[in-house]
């Protein structure tokens, strides 16, 4: 018994290997925004809708990315704008989000045609895009509050292979601070906030791993390798079925 479980787990271990050796690794890109520019508004007697417009963001930076890890790109003309789901409390279950703007740095740019246009953000390449879920908004203080949401969707394709990432996430985090002259008591509406910080956070798939053709030749032989071995160790006998 001893002797047949013992090229039964060389096999299972040799299978287990590459899995172990290729296994996915994550990266976060972060958009910081500045500390002014942009409204927040939200009004239950109406639509219902918290809604963001041209909330100013400042840089991107990776962390923990294959490519470019820690290294910061600054942006023109960054803007976030984005609207939830309707809500009668601060709590919103769904909504969407866009994040434009321009980069010009020495190993990437992205511009709209050759300029960047600051009259109309819209224009300008879309950076960050996607869902926003189970976003929820809290007094932080007498005229200040935060609004926080999970995120999913896409990075501008460029701009991941920059940091040597996916072009699409499906976990991160839209958190915005807000403030307002005449102060914020829960549940209750509010026009015209302004920003004052905070950050947009994408985590994304490493892709830098070599699966080039001739990697995958290399893993067939490999698997090959590995069947042969069972093979000749007794592993792929199943005689007790036959009978």
């Amino acid at each position: 018994m001893r002797n047949k479980a013992f090229p039964l787990v060389i096999l299972v271990g040799l299978f287990l290997l590459p899995v172990g050796v290729f296994a996915d690794s994550l990266g976060t890109v972060t958009f910081n925004l500045y500390t002014a520019g942009g409204t927040e508004s939200w009004d239950p007697s109406t639509t219902g809708v918290l809604t963001g417009n041209n909330i100013a963001v400042k840089q991107i930076k990776g962390t923990g990315t294959q490519l470019n890890n820690n290294v910061i790109l600054s942006l023109l003309d960054g803007f976030l704008s984005y609207t939830t789901s309707a809500s009668s409390t601060w709590g919103w279950s769904t909504g969407a989000f866009t994040l434009t703007g321009c980069i010009v740095s020495t190993g990437l740019t992205l511009e709209n045609s050759g300029t960047c246009d600051a009259n109309n953000p819209s224009n300008n390449p879309v950076l960050l895009s996607g869902n926003l879920q189970n976003v929820t908004m809290s007094a932080i203080g007498s005229n200040s509050a935060n609004v926080n949401g999970s995120i999913n969707g896409f990075i501008n394709p460029l701009l991941a292979a920059e940091f040597g990432l996916s072009s699409s996430f499906s976990s991160g985090v839209m958190s915005n601070n807000l403030s307002s002259a005449s102060g914020f008591a829960t549940d209750n509406a509010f026009t015209g906030a302004t920003n004052t910080g905070g950050s947009v956070a994408a985590q994304a798939v490493s892709v830098s791993e070599d699966w080039s053709v001739s990697f995958g030749f290399v893993f067939f032989g490999f698997t090959l390798g590995t069947f042969g071995l069972a093979s000749r160790l007794g592993a792929l006998r199943c005689r007790g079925l036959l009978r």
